[in-house]
This record gives structure tokens, C-alpha cells and sequence, in this order.
């Protein structure tokens, strides 16, 4: 199985990537610094949910997770800090 590359850009003070989910996947984010970390999901013209978040203290430099999301819906990862490097497994 290969990865793929997440592309994170800034948005206010948050760093944002969104993509439509293939399935069940592993995020891994390096970042810069610590800072809260949240995944939102949304159907086609629906307002994007919430359905994680690892506060601040949770989430450091280096996280990852897993992002058990049906394939179809749009996922966006919000994080606190710059995301360096992200890939999706």
C-alpha cells in the first residue's frame, strides 16, 4: 500500500488539509510545534462535523491516527501549529 502526501495550508491561525476519504486510512503529521488537532467530516453539501480532536496537551510535534472514514465523505484536518509533513496510509 503507498502513502500519499497531505498538503496543509494556512487559513487565519490554523492549518488546514482537506480530502475525499477512500476508506479506512493512518494519518501521521510532523509539525512544528504542539497545538490541538481536529478531524471534520461532511457529506456532499452538508456542514462539516467534528468527529475528533486531540487537545493541546494530547497532541505534539509528531501525530498520528486513524482516520476510519467511509469512503465518499470529505475530511478536513485542522492543526493548531505548521504541519511540516503529512502523509495518509
Amino acid at each position: 500500500m503507498a502513502t500519499t502526501n497531505l498538503s496543509f495550508s494556512k487559513q487565519g491561525n490554523t492549518w488546514v488539509a482537506k480530502y475525499t476519504s477512500q476508506g479506512d486510512a493512518v494519518v501521521q503529521l510532523e509539525r512544528e510545534d504542539g497545538g490541538k488537532v481536529v478531524v471534520y467530516c461532511n457529506l456532499d453539501g452538508m456542514p462539516a462535523t467534528p468527529i475528533s480532536t486531540c487537545i493541546e496537551y494530547e497532541a505534539g510535534k509528531h501525530v498520528i491516527f486513524n482516520a476510519a472514514i467511509p469512503a465518499g465523505v470529505e475530511v478536513t484536518i485542522e492543526s493548531g501549529s505548521e504541519v511540516t509533513a503529512a502523509k495518509m496510509l
